[in-house]
């Protein structure tokens, strides 16, 4: 093996643990909104290295676009991120398709994955959101859906509204 490659998977490792670290440790970064995948993913820019991620929405699990209320969830994050300045992510990991794992904040300090769940536009993640780095924060999402289910809005509009975790299973 040549010094050079040696060299280049050494610093690949070294980078891919310090991206690890960053995100076991829930660190922040400022980003600049790119884009708006679906209701619980966003494409962002770091403005400092320009460097472009993929998050996903920790905590939360939007109706997929094709599924009932699909398209309604994407146009409610889309609503709570129009002319949005920078946004902080709070990181605590990332996910199977390499995703950033964060709690997204807009300049006015609002948790957007909070705001989503408050608005019927996303269910609480149950399965991860009740252990991890935002373990703490469950109570306060649990019962914004509890809320939002009791007010019938968004997609507790319908009451046999299926889950996306279920959706995704057929």
């Amino acid at each position: 093996m040549s010094r050079l490659t040696a060299f280049s998977m050494g610093l690949a490792l070294l980078l891919g643990a310090a991206l690890n670290s960053v995100a076991m440790a829930a660190e922040t970064m400022t980003v600049q909104l790119e884009g708006i995948a679906d209701g619980d993913t966003i494409y962002v820019r770091a403005p400092q290295t320009q460097t472009s991620y993929r998050v996903r929405l920790a905590m939360i699990d939007a109706p997929e676009n094709d599924q009932e209320y699909g398209v309604e969830a994407t146009a409610a994050l889309q609503h709570l991120l129009r002319g949005a300045g920078p946004l902080t992510l709070t990181i605590s990991s990332t996910d199977r398709y390499g995703r950033l794992i964060a709690i997204v904040e807009d300049d006015r300090n609002r948790n957007i994955n909070l705001a989503m769940v408050s608005q019927g536009a996303a269910w609480v993640y149950t399965k991860y959101a009740k252990s991890g780095a935002y373990a703490g924060d469950y109570s306060l999402f649990a019962n914004a859906e509890r809320q939002a289910k009791m007010r019938q809005i968004g997609l507790w509009q319908n009451p046999e509204a299926v889950e996306p975790w279920r959706y995704r299973r057929k």
